[in-house]
């Protein structure tokens, strides 16, 4: 039986025109997932983000990737997402080879680390906020409430964003993912800094 999302020898290139800057390959960081170096063809710049990558994650799984800035974390997350389309390899979802166009539909994501954080606007309080994007995403009103008190923010959905702790930050945008109904969840958090603990003991 296989996972729930499968991937197989992924890989991310990224091209880009050469600069005045010199770049020395020896300087760039390396995992056992990721490989990232700068090969120079006349005027162009070949960036590998992601190199060969291949994961499985069964359904119900907690599945963390962890590596240093530049390692390819965000790139893989942001092909997963369906923000992204891969250079080569293949993603299925519950055995099924997916395009990456369809991963959209089947993946939520916190989109403050994935997106870039621009969703949010400080001084919409966090219903505003969470409605504003349920808007775009063709959900109802009925599932901002519930994902609301799903997160412990039901009594503070008046309040500013602007006023928030990073740790309400943090559920504020868990609960954008999980407005859209899909099998995976895809969450990035990239900041070191901790979450508070009713956070982090949430399932």
């Amino acid at each position: 039986m296989g996972g729930a999302l499968e991937v197989r020898h992924l890989s991310k290139k990224f091209e880009t025109r050469a600069c005045r800057w010199r770049f020395d390959s020896r300087e760039i960081p390396s995992t056992f997932t990721t490989e990232l170096y700068w090969r120079i063809r006349g005027k162009k710049i070949v960036i590998e983000a992601l190199k060969d990558v291949s994961l499985e994650v069964r359904e119900g799984e907690l599945f963390g990737i962890l590596g240093p800035n530049g390692s390819g974390k965000t790139t893989l997350l942001r092909i997963l997402a369906g923000l992204m389309p891969p250079s080569s390899g293949e993603i299925r979802v519950f055995g099924r080879p997916v395009d990456w166009r369809e991963l959209y539909k089947l993946t939520n994501y916190v989109p403050g680390a994935l997106a870039g954080g621009g969703w949010v606007v400080t001084s919409l309080s966090a219903y505003e906020n969470l409605r504003t994007r349920a808007y775009a995403l063709g959900v109802g009103e009925e599932r901002v409430l519930e994902v609301l008190k799903l997160l412990g923010l039901e009594e503070y959905k008046d309040r500013p964003v602007g006023t928030f702790s990073s740790g309400m930050l943090a559920r504020l945008e868990v609960a954008a993912a999980f407005l859209k109904d899909a099998p995976i969840l895809c969450l990035l958090y990239t900041s070191p800094s901790p979450r508070d603990l009713s956070t982090s003991r949430m399932p």
